[in-house]
């Protein structure tokens, strides 16, 4: 399974060190320490994080009825494009 997320600064730099460290991709050291946290004592249903109110406003007019995904994968191909022109 592929999944995207977006990490703090120092929890990437701490994913890069290790990697370096013991020669393995940042996405093996990520797996191995979610497999830990769910073995440890600690383990069970996640409990913390943060909750967001819905917006209650309207999508812009190039948004609507599009996933952010959908939205990125349209600016990734038009900044390809671009590039491919050159």
């Amino acid at each position: 399974m592929t999944i995207r997320v977006t990490l703090s600064d120092d929890v990437a730099a701490y994913l890069e060190k290790q990697s370096l460290a013991h020669d393995k991709s940042c996405d093996q050291i990520a797996d191995e320490l979610i497999r830990q946290a769910m073995s440890s004592d600690r383990a069970g249903d996640y409990e913390g994080g943060t909750s967001a109110a819905p917006h209650k406003g309207k999508l812009n007019p190039v948004l609507e009825g599009k996933s952010l995904n959908q939205v990125l994968d349209d600016l990734y191909i038009d900044d390809y494009l671009e590039k491919a022109r050159r």
